[in-house]
């Protein structure tokens, strides 16, 4: 969660909050600093995720995504919106003149629609910049995951805010010569390192795990609350590597690091650490639609209560914040019996394209 205080904290609560909202659009021709004048009401909504899909797991690189409507104005006519970098930040009034300010992040405006009344814009956060081939990198191996980490985001301009992290100093001896994207790289070190990577409301990346936020949300805060019975936990963590599988803990709700490129040694080890660091982490999946608070983020750990005061101790792995409005958070977790299936399905596809390509590349090779 964004660091607040006390009274931000209180106030936020709260039925009749107000709101104000700065955004600023750093074009080519220079600076739009917008108000609420300037913004279509409800329009402006901001979307961050920890993971990709429903599958609880590690590695997440989902880059969050602000969209918003802006009053259509002749000035707006030559601007190029593309490509411009967008900051936003949302105040709360906590004391009769004072306002207190959450940003939500810095953005890369991405699409642009406009027509005579609007001017419509989808802008995407710093980890959209590390969609650019991995062959970029000029970084010699064998390197550390640390230095792997730090030269991604050299090659993709943007500041790192992670330094120290689990098996930052693993040794990767070879550099993967597939078709890769950076993104793709950040994916295997977040693997790796039993984290998602996620941009900072400052623009930097960090590799981040799930971590308490002191919030618990009641029927006063929310509209809806749809929990499930079933609590969703990593179990261990694995690799099959030559027809050999490699386990830490157990494999009734095991993340797969099979595919991982960057592992390519001490294997043991290196997944004894990844499954300490998230062993831990058990929640009960949700969605809840809620009055919304910007300071919340997907990394969150909360605690949802119903009306009968039961207690479900979870987190946030996808948060839609809409500014003014109604705003939806969720935990994502496939049930026990789904991700046992599905890993083992995943098991049986992997194994099989091993045996094909080993196939293949003896046959390439004798040609």
């Amino acid at each position: 969660m964004y660091p607040t205080s006390a009274t931000y904290k209180d106030k936020i609560k709260l039925l009749d909050r107000v709101f104000q909202v700065k955004l600023q659009i750093q074009h080519s021709a220079g600076d739009l600093d917008l108000t609420d004048a300037d913004i279509v009401q409800g329009s402006l909504v901001y979307n961050e995720a920890s993971q990709a899909g429903d599958d609880f797991t590690v590695g997440g690189v989902v880059a969050s995504d602000l969209r918003v409507e802006l009053v259509n104005k002749p000035a707006y006519a030559e601007l190029e919106f593309v490509g411009a970098t967008l900051t936003c930040q949302i105040g709360l009034l906590v004391d009769e003149d004072t306002w207190e300010w959450v940003p939500l992040g810095v953005f890369n405006v991405d699409e642009v629609g406009k027509t005579r009344s609007r001017v419509t814009i989808k802008a995407v956060d710093n980890l959209i910049l590390f969609d650019k081939p991995y062959s970029l990198s000029e970084l010699s191996y064998p390197a550390t995951l640390a230095q792997i980490f730090t030269d991604l985001c050299n090659v993709c301009d943007v500041l790192p805010e992670s330094v120290v992290f689990t098996n930052s100093t693993y040794v990767v001896a070879t550099k993967p010569d597939s078709d890769l994207t950076c993104r793709d790289v950040l994916g295997y070190v977040a693997e790796l390192s039993g984290t998602f990577a996620r941009a900072t409301r400052a623009g930097k990346i960090e590799l981040a795990w799930y971590s308490a936020s002191g919030l618990a949300l009641t029927g006063a805060n929310r509209f809806n609350f749809v929990p499930r019975d079933d609590v969703v936990q990593i179990t261990g963590v694995m690799a099959t590597i030559d027809e050999t599988t490699y386990l830490a803990g157990t494999d009734a709700y095991a993340v797969d690091l099979t595919d991982n490129l960057l592992l390519q040694s001490d294997y043991e080890t290196a997944i004894a650490a990844v499954y300490n660091a998230v062993k831990d982490t058990a929640f009960h999946a949700y969605s809840s639609e809620w009055q919304g608070n910007p300071a919340v983020q997907a990394g969150d750990i909360i605690t949802q209560i119903d009306r009968d005061l039961n207690e479900y101790p979870t987190l946030v792995t996808h948060s839609t914040y809409k500014y003014r409005g109604k705003s939806k958070l969720e935990a994502r977790g496939l049930p026990v019996t789904a991700k046992g299936f599905r890993g083992s399905t995943n098991k049986r596809i992997a194994t099989i394209i091993r045996k094909v390509e080993a196939i293949v590349g003896d046959r390439l090779t004798s040609l």
